[in-house]
């Protein structure tokens, strides 16, 4: 301690001579005098400037203050022989730092308008993460009270128990052979439903892990920005948002249009579980065990009725196995069967949207991370500069500190964006399927069932691309120093022993085992994988039309009232 003070008392002396003239001290000088003013400082915890020397200019990094000051960046007086990253660039944050500090001389209204930047679990991923609390996921914080944590359990509960009466009451329905309209509908349905529980229950078991990776991410973003560059972050999150909710809106229109243009009991029927009909069933109520003695004896299809023939209330049980009442008015009817419909909308599908929204956030905030971290390393190699090795060293740790937040990142989503990836393939095989199958929908003649079925068609297809290319941009960012490193060793003359070897073991982190994303580790994330899938769908469909005439017969008609449209619209122009 006291070699520490008399070191501090003589650091004071000679700081402001090296501040104002240092070129009246000799090279070697300059260099002891400022390790030792670095020596001291670090000894005390205060922030300090590193001197970066060259013959004549000193060039300054200061670290900041706390974490609301923006990152450090080389200012570039004159071309200088070597570069020293500053230490403070990539350091943990730690509670105790200094923010009063360094908010000091801040105007009022710059401390106003950084309130909302000031984590980024409350700005940046917030729009996410409340979507996916209000469709029914059980999203908890660390800031939450025990109400609000309270009040989104209960809701997840209510979810999932909600699909898990869908997924029961479609599966019995198609192994009684009583559902109302086509089989692959409710194949779709089951799996969607299922792939939307898996989701929930993964998800709603980690949340302590997931906060974590929240947080940790939100250091990494204040250790490369001040809060005001978050907006880059904060705007595709947004937009994200705003998209999914617009697709959600869209699909309470299609359901809405579907409902209005078929009569309320027709409608009601769909819902409800049919084919209970007949003589022995026309009591005015059936006990939920009866009805399965009555299917494991072969008598429950005895006398069966048409189901258009028997009036509504006596035919059906509703999905929560109560029987309608036949003095509900239509409009009556209709608002349950839209409650269920809008219920199904928002947990189900709701779940399938906001899910791959809070991945494709997660992969678009790491791979600007990579980039500007990557930054450093283009710019000292634009530059010419040499990089000692402790300035590299510094690189390569804050490279594997963003790495690790991927590496969470997949263990934590690698078996939800499993699930969702089978379910989004099965789900475009299965429609495809139905599509040439049923010729009324090929030839579009219900307009309402046709939108319905567009819009599933386009979400399928946009938020594969999305996850796909994002998942992908994180593993390209994260390769994207190699050709800068290969670059720079290349200048070996400037290089000590020191730096080639911090150079070699970036180099061979970057070759051995690069970073990507992957699903459940049964396949990586990227480009190919895109093709790859397109080419099975499209192998798929080909052999599906191939094996229905009259999908092929349709799909010439289609052809050949097209090309003659065209044909006569270009005539009358002409």
């Amino acid at each position: 301690m006291r070699t520490a003070s008399v070191a501090s008392q003589q650091a004071c002396k000679l700081r402001p001579s090296i501040k104002k003239e240092p070129e009246k001290l000799p090279f070697c000088c300059r260099v002891c005098v400022g390790a030792l003013v670095v020596e001291v400082e670090e000894a005390v915890g205060a922030p300090r400037p590193i001197v970066v020397t060259k013959e004549s200019k000193p060039v300054m990094f200061r670290g900041p203050r706390s974490r609301k000051a923006p990152v450090v960046e080389p200012v570039y007086r004159r071309k200088t022989n070597f570069l020293r990253v500053t230490k403070s660039a990539f350091r943990e944050p730690h509670p105790s730092n200094g923010d009063s500090k360094g908010t000091l001389g801040v105007p009022p209204r710059t401390k106003i308008h950084n309130l909302w930047l000031s984590s980024i679990n409350r700005n940046v991923l917030l729009p996410a993460l409340v979507s996916l609390r209000g469709v029914g996921v059980r999203i908890l914080d660390n800031n939450d009270g025990w109400l609000l944590a309270a009040c989104s359990t209960l809701w997840a509960l209510i979810s999932v128990g909600f699909q898990s009466v869908n997924i029961c009451t479609t599966i019995m329905g198609v192994v009684s052979n009583n559902f109302h309209g086509y089989l692959l509908d409710q194949v779709s349905f089951v799996l969607a439903t299922l792939c939307s529980v898996i989701c929930s229950v993964l998800l709603a078991f980690s949340p302590r892990r997931l906060n974590e990776l929240i947080e940790r991410v939100e250091d990494t973003l204040f250790a490369l920005h001040s809060p005001r560059d978050l907006r880059q972050y904060w705007m595709p999150v947004i937009l994200l948002t705003l998209v999914g909710w617009l697709y959600m809106a869209l699909r309470f229109v299609a359901v809405t249009w579907v409902l209005d243009n078929q009569p309320p009991k027709d409608v009601f029927k769909r819902v409800c579980l049919k084919g209970i009909v007949g003589e022995r069933l026309a009591s005015p109520r059936i006990p939920f065990m009866q009805t399965f003695r009555l299917m494991h004896e072969g008598r429950l299809y005895e006398n069966k009725v048409p189901v258009a023939n028997v009036p509504v209330g006596v035919e059906t049980l509703s999905v929560f196995f109560t029987e309608a009442n036949p003095k509900h008015s239509d409009r009556t009817l209709l608002f349950f069967v839209a409650l269920i419909w809008y219920l199904n909308t928002l947990f189900v599908y709701g779940t399938l949207v906001f899910v791959p929204i809070l991945f494709i956030s997660f992969c678009l905030v790491l791979a600007r991370a990579f980039k500007v971290h990557n930054v450093v390393i283009r710019n000292v190699h634009k530059s010419g500069l040499s990089l000692e090795a402790d300035s590299l060293a510094q690189v390569r740790i804050f490279y594997e500190r963003i790495c690790t937040l991927v590496t969470d990142l997949n263990e934590i989503f690698g078996p939800v964006i499993f699930s969702w990836y089978i379910m989004i393939v099965l789900s475009v095989c299965i429609d495809m399927t139905q599509l040439f199958s049923d010729t009324n929908l090929l030839k579009n003649t219900k307009e309402d069932e046709g939108f319905l079925f567009s819009l599933r068609g386009i979400y399928s297809l946009l938020s594969f691309l999305g996850t796909c290319l994002a998942a992908s941009r994180v593993s390209e960012e994260a390769l994207a120093p190699l050709p800068h490193l290969h670059e720079l060793t290349l200048r070996s003359w400037r290089l000590d022993m020191d730096t080639k070897m911090e150079a070699h073991f970036f180099l061979s982190r970057l070759s051995s085992s690069p970073v990507s994303m992957t699903g459940w580790n049964f396949f990586t994330i990227n480009r190919s994988f895109i093709l790859s899938v397109c080419a099975a769908l499209t192998t798929y469909v080909v052999i599906i039309i191939q094996m229905n005439p009259k999908a092929m017969k349709t799909i010439n008609k289609l052809v050949t009232t097209a090309l003659n449209n065209t044909g006569n619209g270009t005539a009358s122009s002409e």
